[in-house]
């Protein structure tokens, strides 16, 4: 009997040993992107058929992972998992335990016997596993094909087995006085949502504040351009990707109608029989489109708190109306007492770094476009950065 036991164990020890090396060369496809560590070991499970579990008060799911290049094996990602987020990994054949190793104190390991029961009950089995009191503490979130739990170093524990105990806390006990409880369901593709406030100026505008909101870094925008004339609200949207715990770049493109108004006078001298001279009054009414869309680097101060700066592309187009008239006229078609010869004086804006404009006296509107810049400051208060 001694003999067959001694079998027994032999081979479940191989096997074990053969499922972690046939796990450790499994190859996976991870491309370089941002993932929660939900998704991500979501994407392994489907990709290889293997199966996660983890401590869900020490191993945050959501927690943000950045892979800044193609992972092609398992050894690449759990060793990134490790060294940049703090996550370690048991493996018993086709699934892993994940944990949390930063911030633990190095206990040292104590041999625990572990009873398994075989087809007969007066026969069992003995063996001694190595268990890292590091692995577990508190409820398990739990997938529902897990079978056993073992260290990756460790002999196999036998299936009846369904949780790792401390060193000091006998095995059975804790299976009775702690139920696994399953893992809540998440989507895949998960939803970020979050809320921004802006202050910002550019070439233009000396102060434009600003509210996004969005998920998944889309957002749309509420923003004021303010400037002595032609302040406006812009309406926009944008798309927000970080590169790393630092570093993020944004597009965007926004629209607005800037508005204008400038005097005109003349001097009219009443009928014959007399020599009164009236001063008349006009006003030369300028409307835009403004169109704008950047291009923005933004830099992490804190979690919360950024700098941002970038280039922006502007193109405006704009109409002359004359008086209160709905109609909009050429600038050579208005009354010749007025005297106008220069159409740049009825631009809403001055702008430097021009690329191109059509005004002219003979049109009733022009296109105008330039480059401008963006340059201020972030405020994310609901963000979360993992690290």
């Amino acid at each position: 009997m001694r003999y067959i036991i001694s079998l027994i164990f032999c081979c479940l020890f191989a096997l074990n040993m053969h499922a972690q090396v046939y796990l450790a060369n499994k190859v996976v496809n991870l491309p370089k992107g941002r993932y929660t560590l939900y998704e991500l070991m979501q994407e392994v499970k489907h990709q290889k058929q293997l199966s996660f579990s983890y401590n869900a008060k020490a191993v945050n799911g959501d927690m943000v992972i950045v892979l800044k290049g193609q992972y092609t094996d398992m050894d690449q990602l759990f060793a990134h998992l490790r060294k940049q987020y703090h996550i370690g990994h048991h493996i018993v054949g086709k699934h892993i335990v994940l944990y949390k190793t930063k911030g633990r104190k190095k206990v040292q390991r104590k041999n625990i016997p572990i009873v398994a029961k075989t087809d007969t009950r007066q026969d069992t089995i003995l063996s001694k596993t190595t268990i890292s009191p590091e692995a577990f503490i508190g409820p398990l979130a739990w997938e529902p094909n897990v079978h056993a739990l073992s260290d990756s170093s460790s002999e196999i524990v036998p299936a009846g087995a369904m949780a790792l105990a401390e060193s000091s806390v006998n095995t059975r006990e804790l299976f009775r006085s702690k139920r696994l409880r399953a893992a809540p369901f998440r989507p895949v593709l998960s939803l970020r949502p979050f809320a921004e406030a802006m202050l910002y100026g550019d070439e233009l505008f000396y102060l434009n504040p600003q509210l996004s909101v969005g998920t998944n870094g889309l957002y749309v925008s509420l923003s004021y351009a303010y400037h002595n004339t032609g302040a406006h609200l812009r309406y926009g949207i944008g798309y927000r990707q970080e590169l790393d715990d630092k570093s993020a770049i944004r597009v965007y493109a926004s629209w607005g109608q800037p508005k204008a108004r400038t005097s005109v006078f003349y001097d009219s001298i009443i009928p014959p029989d007399s020599l009164t001279t009236v001063r008349i009054e006009g006003v030369v009414r300028s409307e835009a489109n403004l169109f704008k869309a950047g291009l923005v680097y933004e830099y992490a101060l804190s979690k919360t708190l950024g700098l941002q700066v970038g280039i922006v592309f502007n193109h405006m187009r704009t109409w002359f109306y004359f008086g209160a008239s709905d109609q909009t006229v050429a600038l050579n078609s208005l009354p010749p007492q007025l005297g106008i010869s220069d159409p740049s004086g009825f631009e809403i804006f001055k702008t430097p770094y021009q690329l191109q404009t059509t005004i002219s006296m003979d049109k009733p509107s022009y296109d105008k476009s330039w480059l401008g810049f963006h340059a201020g400051i972030v405020f994310r208060p609901f963000a979360k950065r993992e690290r």
